[in-house]
């Protein structure tokens, strides 16, 4: 079997009810989802609710990834960063986060659940830099107050070194994606279940 490269394209294997083919397990989903609407009071399907959370389990397999491999930095440039930025690791979860991403215009597309892994700043404005690298460029920078470097301008020219790519993202999402994929399928089997017997019980109680 030939080597997967980060930039390959995946091919992961979906199986539930027993069902292989898409088009089947689209049939069976809709089908769940035209059941369940009446036997619940309120507007909230409990599939939706169940394919969410199923969602869910899902992507944090490949955000445990994406933390464990996220590159560490050495201890000697860790501590000559300036003070604020000392006690910033890209891998801590409080700058490496995994969370909902879909919205109005997803669901428009048809899409009812999004899971992404996402960044916040100050890792937000660098982590893209480590996970594609960078060539080296030069940068305009404004001055600070009472700086003269580079004459009388409010600018001076810094040269910017080339980043070699360290990708971690995409080595966690090749590494885990049958996982994630087992897991949604395994806990949405779950869930379901439940929910199919809510459905059993108020077609028994409606026969009375």
């Amino acid at each position: 079997m030939a080597k997967t490269h980060d930039t390959d394209l995946l091919t992961v294997k979906l199986a539930f009810n027993g069902k292989t083919d898409v088009s089947a397990i689209y049939k069976d989903m809709q089908k769940m989802f035209d059941q369940v609407a009446p036997a619940y009071k309120g507007k909230t399907n409990r599939t939706e609710t169940a394919i969410k959370a199923s969602l869910t389990k899902a992507n944090q397999v490949i955000y445990r990834e994406a933390r464990m491999k996220a590159p560490r930095i050495r201890p000697d440039i860790q501590a000559a960063k300036q003070k604020s930025r000392k006690d910033v690791h890209l891998s801590d979860k409080e700058y490496m986060v995994e969370r909902a991403a879909a919205g109005k215009v997803w669901r428009k597309q048809g899409i009812i659940a999004r899971r992404v892994v996402t960044f916040k700043a100050p890792v937000s404005s660098y982590v893209a830099a480590i996970e594609y690298g960078r060539d080296e460029f030069v940068q305009v920078a404004k001055k600070k107050a009472g700086d003269n470097m580079g004459g009388e301008t409010g600018f001076y020219m810094r040269h910017v070194g080339a980043m070699k790519a360290q990708p971690f993202l995409r080595k966690a999402q090749n590494s885990k994606a049958q996982v994630a994929i087992d897991t949604f399928a395994t806990v949405l089997s779950k869930k379901w279940i439940n929910i199919l017997a809510r459905v059993a019980k108020v077609k028994a109680n409606k026969g009375k």
